[in-house]
């Protein structure tokens, strides 16, 4: 998974300043990550989707939402080391998606 997922958009993980990781895994993966991070969850891929990609980056961007708010950082910045348009699109702050 590590060649694919290098140059996919189908692994992230969530890190705050405090509490457990998240990692979001393709979901055929997540077995083998599970061993290692202890709260895995399925990642939304938008990767091929065409015209849907960026419903799909949106279903993706409220599952990162709802993660934030288990963290109890709703509302703060967050901080990405890459994100294609699609997946950047979908983090925007707008009053009735964010």
């Amino acid at each position: 998974m590590g060649i694919y997922t290098a140059g996919m958009p189908c692994r992230c993980c969530l890190v705050a300043a405090d509490g457990a990781p998240i990692l979001f895994e393709y979901p055929l993966a997540m077995h083998i990550s599970s061993r290692i991070v202890e709260d895995v969850r399925p990642m939304m891929s938008w990767q091929f989707r065409g015209r849907a990609a960026l419903d799909y980056a949106r279903r993706w961007a409220k599952l990162i939402r709802e993660a934030l708010i288990e963290f109890h950082r709703a509302g703060e910045p967050l901080a990405v080391d890459t994100l294609d348009t699609p997946g950047f699109l979908a983090c925007r702050p707008r009053a009735s998606r964010w």
